[in-house]
């Protein structure tokens, strides 16, 4: 049986000492060498603890994401063209699942909002509630 540090290691690797005297996963190094803790650390000056630790507005986030996202579908086209295939043909039964829509109709479950959303879906609503 192994201790909870050595689980710990196997899970997050190993540990190295930054230059400013953190000790950082070596992973996560490069997030820690921008992040305003090491920076601090290295210049000497004191940052106080709630300003160090403030993250980034979620707009800022979700668009460094998309941005991250879109550069790697730029030069792995092929590869994620390949993983959206072979995800296609080991859940095709799931993803092809018919769902009965409240309406009566079925639908898959990938264009259960779209259906929601057509002339059809709203008159047979209002056909039910009429005959309610």
């Amino acid at each position: 049986m192994s201790t909870k540090s050595e689980r710990m290691k196997a899970i997050h690797g190993v540990k190295v000492t930054c230059e400013c005297g953190i000790q950082v996963a070596r992973w996560s190094m490069s997030k820690h060498l921008e992040s305003k803790t090491h920076q601090s650390k290295i210049s000497g000056e004191i940052i106080p603890r709630q300003e160090r630790f403030d993250k980034q507005p979620i707009e800022q986030r979700r668009e460094k994401e998309r941005e991250r996202s879109a550069k790697y579908r730029n030069e792995n086209g092929d590869k994620c063209r390949e993983n959206n295939r072979e995800y296609w043909h080991k859940n095709k039964e799931e993803l092809c699942k018919k769902i009965q829509c409240e309406c009566g109709e079925l639908s898959t479950k990938s264009s259960l909002n779209r259906h929601r959303k057509s002339k059809n879906h709203n008159d047979r609503l209002q056909k039910q509630q009429l005959n309610d």
